[in-house]
This record gives C-alpha cells, sequence and structure tokens, in this order.
C-alpha cells in the first residue's frame, strides 16, 4: 500500500518510561501500597495513584526515571488485581516497563457507503498485540489531529463508548469519534474507558490530546481477568488486534502518536508509534493491515459471511456475491 493511503512510522525513542531492554530489578506487592494501609485495595488507586500520577508524586514513580506517568500508571494496573490477593511481600506478577522497539499500530478503514455520502470515512486504530495470551494495559499517551480543523465529527458523547446508529441520529449527528480498549459493541451496555482527558474529547473536531496518562478499562477490575476486552484473544480483537480510537474522519489527512502498554509473558512493555491516516479508499485491505495479502481475501470472505461493511466492495452499500470480483479487481488495481 503507498504511504499516502496509510503511513506507519516508529518511534525513534520511547517516551514514557526508562529505556531499557534488559529485565529490571524484581519488584514487590508492597510498592502498590500508597495509601498505606497494609493491604492492596481500590483505595490504593482512588487515593493513591489517581492524585499522585497526575500530581507528579514521587511515591508513584515506580521505574524510577523522575517523573510519574502513564507508564507508572500501567505498571501499577498491570499488577492490582494479583496483588490484591497476595502479601505485600510477594513478587509483582509484571515487572518494570521496559521499552518495545516495534510499531504495533496500524489503522482499518471501516467506512460504508453511509458514511461516505455523509463526507467522512471512519477508521480504527489499532494495535497488534504479539499473541492471543498478551494484553493490552492501557493507552498512556496519545494525539491526534490534522492540519487544518475540523479534523473528525463526534455528537459529544461523554462516555466516548460506541455508539449505535440510532443513539448517533439521537444525537443529531452523522457519525461517531470514540476512545476505547477493545471491540465493546458487542456489550449491551459497554462501561466507559477511564481516562486523563477531557470528558468530549472529539466533540470540537480539533486535535485530540489524551495527555501523558492517556486511559484504561473501567472498572480496572477488569484487568488481568479471561475476560478482558484487552486480551488478544478476545471477542472481537482479531488477529490479536485490540482497537484503541474510532475516528469519524472528515479532514483528508489526520496523523498522531499514540503509546501503548501491555503484558506478554512475565513483562511489562511500552510501545510508542507515529500513524497517520489519509481518507483515500482501499476496498481490497479489508483486514486493514496496510498491504495487500491473500491474506485479505480470508477477511473478506469473513466480512460476507457476517454482512460486515468491509464486503462492500463495488459500493453500492449491499453485501452480495457482486462483491467478490470487486474485491478481486481491487485487490488487482493495488492502492
Amino acid at each position: 500500500m503507498k504511504p499516502s493511503t496509510l503511513a506507519l512510522a516508529a518511534a525513534a525513542a520511547c517516551t514514557t518510561c526508562a529505556c531499557t531492554t534488559g529485565a529490571h530489578a524484581q519488584t514487590t506487592c508492597a510498592e502498590l501500597d500508597l495509601v498505606p494501609d497494609g493491604i492492596i485495595s481500590i483505595a490504593d488507586f482512588a487515593q493513591g495513584v489517581n492524585p499522585c500520577i497526575a500530581g507528579g508524586g514521587a511515591d508513584c514513580d515506580f521505574d524510577g526515571n523522575g517523573d510519574s506517568n502513564g507508564a507508572d500508571l500501567a505498571f501499577f494496573l498491570a499488577n492490582f488485581n494479583g496483588c490484591r490477593s497476595a502479601s505485600l511481600s510477594a513478587p509483582t506478577a509484571f515487572g518494570l516497563p521496559v521499552a518495545d522497539p516495534m510499531n504495533r499500530l496500524l489503522a482499518a478503514d471501516i467506512s460504508d457507503s453511509a458514511d461516505i455520502d455523509a463526507g467522512y470515512r471512519e477508521f480504527e486504530v489499532r494495535f497488534r498485540l504479539p499473541g492471543p495470551d498478551a494484553e493490552l494495559i492501557s493507552v498512556t499517551g496519545a494525539s491526534l489531529g490534522c492540519g487544518a480543523p475540523p479534523c473528525f465529527t463526534d455528537p459529544g458523547n461523554a462516555l466516548s463508548t460506541v455508539l449505535s446508529a440510532a443513539q448517533i441520529a439521537a444525537f443529531g449527528a452523522t457519525g461517531d469519534s470514540y476512545i476505547t480498549i477493545g471491540d465493546r459493541s458487542g456489550e449491551p451496555s459497554p462501561a466507559a474507558v477511564f481516562g486523563f482527558i477531557e470528558s468530549a474529547p472529539f466533540a470540537a473536531g480539533q486535535s485530540f490530546e489524551a495527555g501523558p496518562l492517556g486511559w484504561f478499562l473501567s472498572p480496572i477490575d477488569a484487568i488481568g481477568f479471561p475476560g478482558s476486552p484487552g486480551l488478544g484473544s478476545a471477542d472481537g480483537n482479531t488477529d490479536n488486534t485490540v482497537t484503541l480510537i474510532g475516528v469519524a474522519q472528515t479532514a483528508p489527512t489526520l496523523s498522531g502518536t499514540i503509546a501503548v502498554a501491555y503484558t506478554h509473558g512475565a513483562q511489562l512493555f511500552i510501545s510508542a508509534g507515529d500513524i497517520s491516516t489519509t481518507a483515500e479508499p482501499c476496498p481490497a485491505d479489508v483486514n486493514g493491515d496496510g498491504d495487500l495479502t491473500p491474506a485479505d481475501f480470508n477477511a473478506w470472505v469473513l466480512a460476507f459471511n457476517s454482512q460486515a461493511p468491509a464486503c462492500d466492495q463495488n459500493g453500492d452499500g449491499l453485501c452480495t456475491p457482486a462483491d467478490f470480483n470487486a474485491w478481486i479487481l481491487n485487490f488487482n488495481a493495488g492502492c
């Protein structure tokens, strides 16, 4: 795929943690007891991490780099549930964060004909985990914008969750932009993610800044459990990809930087990268990985079977066998 359609560039350096590639010294659950009261509980988050990290306190500078930020918050979140049922002297399940130099971000164009007719394209920014047992803990920082606002459309959804078409219409809007951890569309009442950001980040159509602490699942009890939407194997996370942001993009191009914390094995990683999207359709790239390969045919078959928007390859608003021939033409034409 040509760079003007989807450009991804690895960040030159980790900006949210002390960048190391080796293992850190063992940490214990006692470090999470920020109240302190001798136990690990939600009070350590509410009374400790929240004001401590937001205020730059030294007690929550877990990695000792002189700055309390999203990487420190990710360390707390990754180990919170394990330490709640352990003694303070027990080792934490995950060590202090280390940098992952790989850019694991990708953007998928999920627009349908109704979106295009309304004057925007829908993109999902996703993060590809290294395996089904890896878990996305938090977005530790993010910015996304364009050269000449408005950049995106949004009904001002204060909860930042995925809205249904009926809900979007009730707001008098044409599209929705949101932040998330994983595919929440299948949940009857998806909980809003928690973040140190404004309540309706996309509402003004200007550039979106999540700040140095980003967002994570709410309630935090879901992190580290089999049902976590951040797991590579969770429902809706195809090919171990976890959705982070959905944008109804009105600008020709969006660009930004996103840093993500995830666990794999017994280690906590921070991966930071740059991403840009251009509202130039490439319908044959059905799996949204930025390349045209035979895997896109399998993705199209799945889209056809589920009647997903990506099935519509000829732009007639329908998902029919004719779209198979259209996909072949689109694939051969390239992007």
